[in-house]
């Protein structure tokens, strides 16, 4: 087996595995955004462009702005109820 054999397996293994990792990534994404119009434009990157989007997703993807509702970051309306309105955050 020559370099060039070796290179291409590499390629022949490396492209699709990647193009795998995209399509579980848009699965994920779909599953998982916070919007319907987020779900479409990552899962459509995800699946087009996964060299980029992969990383853009691991990176940007994620919910991080779930734990914030009890946190005490949003400032509290009059009569305000903790207890429901941590209910209705986390749905």
């Amino acid at each position: 087996m020559t370099n060039t054999d070796l290179i291409y397996t590499l390629i022949a293994i490396v492209v699709p595995l990647v193009e795998l990792l995209g399509i579980l990534a848009a699965v994920h994404a779909i599953m998982n955004a916070r919007t319907s119009q987020g779900a479409i434009a990552w899962a459509i990157s995800l699946i087009t462009f996964p060299w980029l989007a992969l990383i853009l997703y691991a990176v940007l993807g994620r919910n991080k702005f779930k734990g914030y509702a009890g946190c005490g970051f949003f400032p509290q309306p009059p009569g305000y109820n903790r207890r429901l309105y941590q209910e209705i955050i986390f749905l």
